[in-house]
């Protein structure tokens, strides 16, 4: 069982974070992390973590590299877009599969 207090604490970790979800093939890690570091050019630091079903878990160290990718965009990497969501504890990668994508 976690207490509330851990719970907070482990929220407030991860209040900078930021699901990311490449559609088609998922690039390499290290790919993905120099288009962060050239397109994105966060001034703090950042950790990227690959999840299940082709997501990313992305933690910025600032609020406001977080906020400026959240509120930018369209992104697109390798022409592909990049879908950008808020870290959320109970996130559920299978429900958060996309079936369709918005073409401009």
């Amino acid at each position: 069982m976690i207490d509330e207090q851990d719970y907070e604490e482990s929220n407030q970790m991860w209040k900078n974070s930021l699901y990311a979800y490449m559609v088609g093939k998922r690039p390499y890690l290290v790919h993905f992390n120099a288009y962060i570091r050239r397109v994105w050019k966060p001034t703090g630091s950042w950790d990227v973590f690959p999840r299940e079903n082709g997501f990313y878990l992305i933690k910025f160290e600032k609020g406001e590299d977080y906020d400026r990718i959240l509120k930018g965009g369209p992104w697109f990497m390798d022409s592909k877009l990049i879908i950008i969501k808020k870290w959320e504890a109970d996130f559920n990668f299978e429900k958060a599969m996309l079936t369709t994508y918005p073409v401009w």
